[in-house]
């Protein structure tokens, strides 16, 4: 502050005490002690550390955020943990409010503010909207157990009891009613409405860490249920234990155990695998008869998510190798792994629809009311594991919703129109409780102290200090150009951030406009001085000035000059004349336009029709290509098909070849056969 009073006082000195002083409605820019209470309430605000729970953590942030460290532990990649067993920093940064009580203008016990403190009465509202939230909570708390207890009386049907439990709940929402109008009265104005939404949404999340802390346990517990349930039919995989070593306690594939689980050192042949690699499942006597065990569920899951994790491993490693021979040894345990994958999850499936009833219990009269098997067991576990996720759905958006809150708040306490506007609303209210007391004695018939009387005035000058101000700043920031917009932004910087000292920021801008008014100070004497020069004696104007009188006698002579011009002109049109035929040559020319344009108007029908003559050989060219394509197209055709008669051709004169040999042995043959017939018919 003390160096926003050097500012006056040097304001002053300049003969710009005005712009400091003078009233508020003629200052281009707002004396520094405006805003002085808002800036204590902004920096102040400012200090307060809000953590993210949703930001990353560690090297370049890219660590889990605490909220995914809550739920699952420092890696945030563990089994689901109650919120209550995470380190407490990391709890307390979930629900994280800005404290009321604490230094960020809501702290009224005198020891930020002063009771004299202008920020006295909006810091101790602030803490005082707090109470009166927290007594609307506890009625709302009221409601809902009278509701739970008119709910529990009217299943039970007593009439006496429904009865008293619908007053009950009447008045507590009468109490309620009572205590929200209170709130709405004193929690009026930006800056307290931002403090109940961000309390609001703090309840949210409490509710919504109660839930999943009830859940994660829930979970466990009907797992175990579940888990220890005994199945009978179990078919026993012969080569769990091969398929078991294939991958690590970390899911990562041991390439060692691949040998022995394809049997390449047995012909193919391994427990559970015949020699052409097909699943077999028979019992110790070989009889073909699976051997069927009763086996715990647990197991049972536990197996089944053995197989899924080997066959994704042997996907994984078949993507990443080159190696032909290591790809194809990956393929046949992949194809073994997969169908004990298959046999495993059905088996897993019968087990845990198996509706038969569990001997593991002793019988009890409530035994008999309802059934106790896997499936009952396993629908019970689905449901805790559907309950835990919408629990941690809650909690994930109820956080979110907070931390939006907390910033909202951060932002209210720092924005100049927030400020006074929740400055205004505060000392509104306290007017009214002032009036409310007066009005009280009066009803009450009695006339109202002194004390009373003085305290309303009071609190209507507050309150019309408190309207002066907050119109003033509208009044500056209604106009954009303003410079005193940006001045404000500068006085309000908060503590954390960068040019924090408001008084620094005074100086800064004073610096910026003394440079301004410098350059214009130079720049307007360097004018006056070459004005002297233009206009002094034996200055630029006066020599001018001679100059205009030399230029008129310059001007008559040119006047006489042109008067003789205009007679070489008249002589020149003479000269022109008339061209063999009679006619002037300026008429001889515009007849030869005439005739040209005629011809460049006939040539330009011609150049249209041979446009249109182009365009239809156009046509004529493209059906023509057509034809030439088809023709080419049949020439190819009938290419083809000469060539095959050639082939035809070339076989047929092969043929007749053969036929003319075979004509001329049966010729040979016919003469002997005539002879030898000639013989017969001599022996005959």
């Amino acid at each position: 502050m003390v160096l926003k009073r050097l500012f006056v006082t040097a304001l002053g000195a300049l003969g710009l005490g005005a712009l400091a002083t003078g009233p508020a409605s003629a200052q281009q820019v707002p004396a520094p002690d405006f805003f002085g209470d808002q800036v204590v309430c902004s920096t102040a605000n400012a200090a307060a550390t809000v953590p993210d729970p949703l930001a990353g953590t560690g090297a370049n942030m890219m660590g889990p955020n605490l909220l995914e460290q809550a739920l699952r532990g420092t890696t945030g990649m563990g089994d689901p943990q109650t919120v209550a067993t995470a380190p407490q920093t990391t709890q307390d940064a979930l629900n994280f409010v800005i404290n009321p009580m604490e230094a960020n203008c809501g702290r009224g016990d005198g020891t930020l503010f002063a009771m004299t403190d202008a920020n006295y009465q909006l810091a101790n509202g602030y803490t005082q909207v707090l109470t009166q939230f927290e007594a609307v909570v506890r009625e709302e708390g009221r409601v809902r157990t009278a509701q739970m207890a008119l709910n529990t009386a009217i299943e039970g049907g007593i009439a006496n009891l429904i009865e008293s439990a619908r007053e009950a709940l009447e008045e507590a929402q009468a109490d309620l009613a009572t205590e929200q109008a209170k709130l709405n009265a004193i929690g009026a104005g930006p800056i307290y409405q931002a403090g109940i939404a961000e309390w609001r949404a703090k309840g949210r999340v409490d509710a919504a860490v109660t839930k999943w802390d009830e859940k994660v346990p829930a979970v466990t517990t009907a797992q175990t249920s579940l888990g220890a349930a005994e199945y009978d039919d179990y078919v026993v995989l012969p080569g769990q234990s091969l398929l078991d070593a294939l991958t690590n306690a970390d899911g990562e594939l041991q390439r060692s155990a691949i040998a022995a689980y394809i049997g390449e050192a047995a012909n193919g042949v391994t427990t559970g695998f015949d020699e052409d690699g097909n699943l077999i499942l028979t019992d110790t006597d070989d009889d073909d008869v699976p051997d069927v065990t009763a086996t715990v569920v647990s197991t049972i899951m536990n197996n089944s998510e053995k197989a899924d994790e080997v066959v994704a491993a042997l996907q994984e490693a078949i993507g990443d190798t080159s190696d032909e021979v290591q790809a194809r040894r990956l393929r046949e345990a992949l194809r073994r792994a997969q169908i004990e994958k298959s046999h495993l999850n059905e088996y897993l499936r019968r087990a845990l629809n198996d509706n038969t009833e569990l001997d593991d219990t002793a019988d009890t009269t409530a035994d008999d009311y309802e059934l106790d098997s896997i499936r009952v067991r396993n629908a019970a576990y689905q449901k805790a594991l559907g309950e835990r996720d919408d629990a941690e759905a809650e909690l994930r958006a109820a956080v979110a919703a907070r931390h939006m809150a907390t910033g909202a708040v951060q932002t209210a306490f720092q924005g100049p129109g927030s400020y006074y506007d929740q400055y205004v609303a505060r000392h509104t209210y306290l007017v009214s409780q002032a009036q409310k007391t007066v009005d009280d004695a009066t009803s009450d018939g009695r006339t109202p102290t002194k004390t009373e009387t003085d305290a309303l005035d009071d609190a209507r000058k507050a309150l019309m200090t408190a309207t002066e101000n907050r119109d003033n700043y509208q009044t500056m920031v209604a106009d954009s150009d303003n410079p005193a917009v940006d001045l404000i932004g500068s006085l309000l910087v908060p503590n954390d951030e960068k040019g924090d000292d408001d008084g620094q920021a005074v100086v800064d801008a004073v610096s910026e406009t003394y440079g301004v008014a410098k350059d214009a100070r130079d720049t307007a004497n360097r004018v006056a001085d070459e004005v002297s020069g233009l206009t002094g004696e034996g200055g630029d104007v006066a020599m001018n000035t001679a100059a205009i009188a030399e230029n008129a006698e310059a001007i008559e002579h040119n006047h006489e000059d042109i008067t003789a011009l205009d007679g070489r002109v008249a002589a020149n049109e003479a000269e022109i004349g008339m061209d063999e035929n009679g006619m002037s040559r300026i008429d001889h020319n515009e007849t030869r336009s005439m005739m040209n344009r005629t011809m460049i108007m006939t040539n330009a029908e011609n150049i249209v029709a041979n446009a249109e003559n182009i365009v239809g050989l156009r046509t004529d060219v493209d059906q023509n290509a057509e034809g030439i394509m088809m023709n080419a197209s049949n020439v190819m055709e009938n290419r083809g098909m000469i060539e095959t008669n050639a082939g035809n051709i070339s076989s047929n004169a092969d043929a007749i070849a053969a036929n003319m040999n075979s004509i001329g042995s049966n010729a040979s043959a016919i003469s002997d056969n005539r002879n030898m017939i000639g013989e017969l018919s001599d022996d005959l």
